[in-house]
């Protein structure tokens, strides 16, 4: 394994090379937040620090520029900040604004405006997730969902981002309304769900695929769980 200050050193070096890089500026940003704890020790200085970075990273975009930022939100996320035992609602906040802020401009230069909602006699579901397969996001939150929900007043539309497929997929595939799936761009994702027509959209993980921390953070749906 890398060091963290070999990381730190060598992610540097990849900016002053190439001033745009943003997968190695947001990895220099998040940073801060250590795989493994031990004690106590700098913790409290590791959280300030990150916030600090987290506000360095929302500038270095604001002054960049880039028109293609929006392609990395989610190529590095403060998935290891779970694991400390803190409120972590300010900083995740702190995170969340840079991803939104991104996608919004996505969302202003593809046109991205969500249709008007017709009525329909039932309510239109619809679940973005990378884990419709065995996994502990299926099998604790998603599948349970998906097979008690009433169906006489409820349509699920399932947004799987992932390829692999398993029997617990092709029982959510049996289950929804509407199933769709691949590797498609954010693009792709995004103007399928505003086609649908989805009134609540449920993110049952976010932080820990890309695709989803994209979609995300822009309003494809009136309501987001």
């Amino acid at each position: 394994l890398v060091s963290p200050i070999d990381a730190k050193i060598s992610l540097s070096r990849a900016l002053e090379l190439q001033p745009n890089h943003m997968l190695a500026r947001w990895a220099l940003a998040l940073m801060p937040i250590p795989l493994l704890r031990k004690g106590n020790n700098n913790i409290d200085a590791a959280r300030e620090e990150l916030s600090t970075e987290l506000a360095s990273l929302d500038l270095w975009f604001e002054n960049s520029k880039i028109d293609s930022a929006y392609t990395s939100v989610g190529i590095s996320q403060p998935f290891y900040l779970a694991y400390q035992e803190f409120n972590n609602k300010e900083l995740l906040t702190l995170y969340g604004s840079i991803c939104t802020k991104l996608m919004g401009e996505y969302a202003k230069q593809s046109l991205l405006t969500p249709i008007q909602l017709t009525a329909s006699k039932k309510i239109r579901v619809g679940i973005v997730s990378h884990h419709i397969h065995t996994h502990s996001v299926w099998d604790a939150i998603t599948k349970g969902l998906l097979l008690n929900i009433d169906q006489a007043r409820f349509e699920v539309f399932i947004f799987y981002v992932g390829s692999y497929f398993d029997d617990e997929t092709r029982l959510a595939k049996s289950s929804a309304t509407f199933f769709i799936s691949g590797i498609k761009s954010v693009d792709e994702y995004s103007k399928e769900i505003i086609k649908r027509g989805v009134e609540v959209l449920i993110y049952p993980e976010i932080g820990m695929h890309a695709v989803t921390m994209q979609l995300a953070s822009l309003r494809l749906s009136p309501l987001q769980i």
